[in-house]
């Protein structure tokens, strides 16, 4: 498995000075969580971040904000069919080129970095495992299973409602039985994934487990959350032209929110997809996958990475979606109780871990329920490791692949100093409009990062100091921060 870093610059295109940024200190956290997995396939990938002013008579026509949309410039001269067959034929060539199956590690990299987190999540597990397999034999209560928690009364009454679709879609049948509806498979995973939120709500002593905000800048934000599923199956969700439809969605939800399937209609609300097939043979399944998960990237400009989820009868498999690759795991036949296990243990993980394990981009924060971000961006010449904070106005480009540097560009505005973060309201911003460039270049093997001849923040800048106090007719644009 490949790690990326992203590079953010800000640049602009005139001979105006460089802002007067108010610059606070980089944020403890690290740039790719991937990174301590050891699971490389020989590129690194760097966060890279290209700020700088904005001018407009500079622009040529942009590229659609999002994807999906059948009279954006992507889309133009094609028809709808077209469309799909060249995603479907995309996705094909991923799996033969750069799939890795069968990989234990996808496993891990949901673990819980955080050895207290860690240690809950194991304990959770146990009580879940344990909790499903006596309802479903109907041998024991619930009681017995929570002897040592509290709230066994409502969680009696509220496991016991998830168990029939839970068995319905876990029993054994014979080889010759016809294969279930999807459309009845839908909603047994739905109830699977609410039994085990149900038991990381009442099994997490959240007082213990939620770190106090400390007023620090870090935005690694940690568990606990839930895991939830969608309200609606096999929908087309809002924004997209095309006919694309996606059979169960999942959410990552706060701790507080109601264990019960939630409104999740919008890619930008999604935290994963599942694709969902009644026979087996995970290859038709993850094809309409990658189609369906690139969306997200378009939809969410804090994505670092992806998950995903095939149901291809009782067959459940993971995948990790990075720049280079699509990392799948084992089977996990939720027939067995092996299989059950490892679908709770992977639930759960997701509920404790940090929120950059699940993919988002700590340095890119959405506000609220809008389209509009908050960009952390450094300077690699900032010995402090200070960083400015911009706050966008529109997208300019989006990222448009599973495979990729997955290049964003935003218009945005330098974040007034000591406005404190607001997710419901306006935010007090600067007059000066400027480009926010994020990409996940492939990083050298050799060079220190900073150093690597191939950085575009490097080039701009020698190219800067070589125009400098010389008479020319070029527009270039200046950069007034690029960090790794």
């Amino acid at each position: 498995m490949s790690e990326h870093s992203s590079i953010k610059s800000t640049t602009h295109s005139s001979s105006t000075s460089e802002a007067n940024s108010p610059r606070r200190r980089q944020p403890a956290h690290g740039r790719s969580n991937v990174a301590a997995t050891g699971l490389r396939q020989g590129l690194d990938y760097a966060a890279l971040k290209l700020v700088g002013l904005y001018n407009k008579t500079n622009l040529n026509t942009p590229s659609k904000g999002h994807m999906g949309a059948s009279g954006g410039v992507q889309s133009l001269g094609s028809t709808a069919q077209e469309r799909a067959a060249g995603r479907l034929a995309v996705a094909d060539c991923i799996i033969k080129d750069n799939l890795h199956k069968d990989d234990d590690r996808v496993f891990s990299m949901a673990e819980p970095i955080d050895a207290a987190a860690k240690a809950k999540a194991t304990t959770i597990i146990e009580v879940t495992a344990q909790a499903m397999e006596r309802l479903r034999n109907l041998d024991h209560t619930i009681d017995e299973a929570y002897a040592d928690h509290s709230s066994i009364t409502e969680l009696d009454s509220k496991l016991g409602s998830f168990i029939p679709g839970i068995i319905r879609w876990t029993q054994k049948t014979s080889g010759s039985s016809t294969p279930p509806r999807e459309s009845s498979i839908y909603s047994s995973i739905a109830e699977f994934v609410l039994f085990v939120a149900c038991c990381v709500r009442y099994s997490t002593d959240t007082e213990a487990s939620v770190p106090e905000n400390d007023g620090s800048t870090d935005q690694r934000r940690a568990g606990p959350r839930l895991i939830l599923p969608g309200s609606s199956y096999d929908f087309q969700p809002t924004g997209i032209e095309d006919a694309e439809r996606v059979d169960v969605v999942l959410g990552a939800c706060s701790f507080d929110t109601p264990v019960a399937p939630q409104p999740i209609k919008d890619y930008a609300d999604m935290f994963g997809i599942i694709e969902v097939k009644r026979s087996r043979g995970f290859e038709k399944a993850l094809s309409q996958l990658l189609v369906y998960s690139r969306n997200l990237y378009a939809w969410q400009g804090n994505r670092r990475y992806l998950w995903g989820l095939t149901v291809c009868n009782t067959e459940v498999h993971a995948y990790l979606m990075l720049n280079d690759a699509v990392h799948m795991s084992p089977a996990m036949d939720v027939t067995t109780a092996d299989g059950r296990r490892g679908f709770i243990s992977l639930l759960v993980h997701w509920s404790l871990c940090l929120e950059d394990q699940l993919g988002y981009d700590p340095t890119i924060r959405r506000i609220g329920d809008t389209k509009q971000y908050e960009i952390d961006c450094a300077d690699d010449e900032d010995i402090d490791g200070a960083f400015s904070t911009y706050v966008t106005k529109m997208s300019l480009k989006s990222a448009d692949s599973i495979i990729g540097r997955h290049t964003r560009c935003y218009v945005a505005r330098l974040k007034a100093t000591g406005e404190h973060d607001n997710v419901s309201g306006e935010i007090d911003v600067t007059d000066l409009d400027v480009v926010i460039k994020d990409a996940w270049p492939p990083a050298s093997m050799e060079h220190d990062l900073v150093l690597d001849p191939r950085s575009e923040i490097l080039l701009m800048r020698t190219i800067a100091a070589k125009l400098e106090g010389k008479e020319h007719d070029l527009m270039y644009p200046k950069l007034l921060i690029g960090g790794h």
